[in-house]
């Protein structure tokens, strides 16, 4: 996706290619990971604990909503509740 990202230059509004290295580095450790804190996630990933939280939570959380959430009332779910959710394989 990358390497597609940087030849095609056509990002979706999905996926920004300004953060797609970034957005797959967060979902190899959320998927690896036991803890549930964005701080140390954020930490695990780019060394600043408030950076995930800024850049990344709401591009993660547009993409499962979009495809993983597609058809369930999705104002039931926080943006906490969908990450946790996820990582624990409950939505599919």
């Amino acid at each position: 996706m990358i390497k597609y990202l940087e030849i095609k230059h056509k990002p979706s509004n999905l996926f920004p290619a300004k953060f797609a290295k970034d957005i797959l580095k967060v979902l190899q450790v959320i998927d690896k990971s036991k803890e549930n804190l964005k701080r140390v996630l954020s930490i695990k990933c780019f060394g600043d604990s408030k950076y995930f939280e800024k850049n990344i939570e709401h591009i993660i959380v547009r993409i499962i909503k979009a495809y993983l959430l597609k058809g369930y009332n999705q104002e039931e779910y926080t943006n906490d509740d969908i990450l946790l959710q996820v990582r624990n394989n409950q939505i599919s």
